[in-house]
């Protein structure tokens, strides 16, 4: 009875381990797929928005203090116009052919005379303070700046991303949460929250820092349905803590929103600069006159980057970077730690069970 009794816990103690470990496969199996699933139908909704137009508000209170910013914002698929006005001048971006061209505009309260300024720089940095798809969760900013939609967003993750469903603020969700390393070393832990029933648009964000201490929390208010089925965010609320003091509270309003229209092409067309203008190119690193066309007249001179990183920039390979072999999931390493723990359980028991007992011995 004994040796039965020894035999039914040597093969009840391995099938156990497997029921166990086919619980958390098929949970890590359910995390991924739900990570697939709000990252498709993100990427839906991001793409179903053909053409977009926009007056944009941004009011800014910090420290007691209150700012106001207004633009207007066209986009006609990946070809981006934003127009930011401020005091006496203005500035327009043009994010088009994988680069951002940006005239600044103003008068010299002195003389009285109009002045220009010129920059040129990769796509992938900042656009400007006004950039709806950043501001309205559409597209997120990398951990050393920049602009990216949630797929790429993703691959700065250090670890594979965990998701589940929840319930936010009384809306069924996804949750995404994951961390990130800037190229100064510090970590950032953010996590997502995806409405499913707003085609997986993020309805919350939050981003915190241990060091040093720091939480932004972002919360789109209102959504708005231009076309059935179709759902753009026109409100989002943002406050900013250090050390759990609140120290800027952030509201951004879209209006007079156009969704899937014709816009006209001279729409896309910077204002017209004067000859002479100095260009600050950040993708050659050079500064140089240019013409009205933005052809070269003029002798380049190197000047120090101050901006984000680019695709071209060496310390943005770490993030975008990938290896030639397929990347092993938290499942794969998860099921092939548990298998090696069942061959050495089992080979144990079976150990103990045919071994001689000490107390035979004795009686013999």
């Amino acid at each position: 009875m004994r040796s039965i009794h020894r035999l039914r816990k040597c093969a009840a103690w391995p099938a156990s381990l497997l029921i166990m470990l086919s619980g958390g496969r098929y949970c890590l199996a359910d995390q991924e797929d739900l990570l697939s699933l709000a990252r498709a139908g993100h990427r839906a909704a991001r793409q179903s928005i053909h053409s977009f137009t926009a007056t944009i508000t941004k009011v800014v209170t910090s420290n007691g203090d209150k700012s106001v910013q207004t633009g207007k914002y066209w986009r006609s698929l990946d070809v981006v116009r934003l127009q930011e006005k401020g005091g006496s001048g203005s500035e327009d971006y043009l994010l088009k052919d994988s680069e951002i061209r940006q005239v600044g505009r103003g008068t010299d309260p002195k003389t009285g005379q109009k002045e220009y300024g010129a920059a040129r720089r990769p796509a992938t940095e900042f656009l400007g303070m006004l950039d709806v798809w950043s501001e309205m969760l559409i597209d997120f900013a990398g951990p050393n700046g920049g602009h990216y939609d949630l797929d790429r967003f993703l691959e700065f993750a250090k670890e594979p991303p965990r998701a589940g469903r929840e319930r936010k603020d009384g809306y069924d969700c996804i949750r995404v949460a994951f961390s990130v390393i800037s190229n100064m070393g510090n970590e950032f832990n953010i996590t997502l929250w995806h409405d499913v029933t707003r085609n997986y648009l993020v309805r919350k964000l939050i981003v915190t820092s241990d060091n040093p201490s720091s939480r932004s929390v972002s919360d789109v208010l209102e959504f708005a349905e231009p076309l059935p089925g179709l759902f753009v965010p026109t409100k989002c609320h943002t406050e900013h803590f250090r050390d759990s003091e609140r120290y800027q509270v952030k509201d951004v309003t879209l209006s007079d929103i156009g969704v899937n229209k014709p816009i006209p092409k001279s729409v896309f067309q910077l204002p017209a600069i004067r000859a002479g203008t100095e260009l600050f190119d950040s993708i050659q690193g050079t500064r140089y006159p240019i013409d009205e066309n933005w052809m070269p007249i003029g002798p380049a001179r190197p000047y120090r980057r101050m901006g984000f990183p680019s695709k071209s920039d060496s310390s943005d390979t770490e993030y975008h970077s990938q290896s030639t072999s397929e990347a092993r999931s938290y499942s794969w390493w998860l099921i092939a730690g548990s298998l090696m723990i069942l061959v050495v359980g089992c080979i144990y028991r079976i150990y103990r069970y045919y071994r001689p007992h000490p107390d035979l011995h004795q009686a013999g």
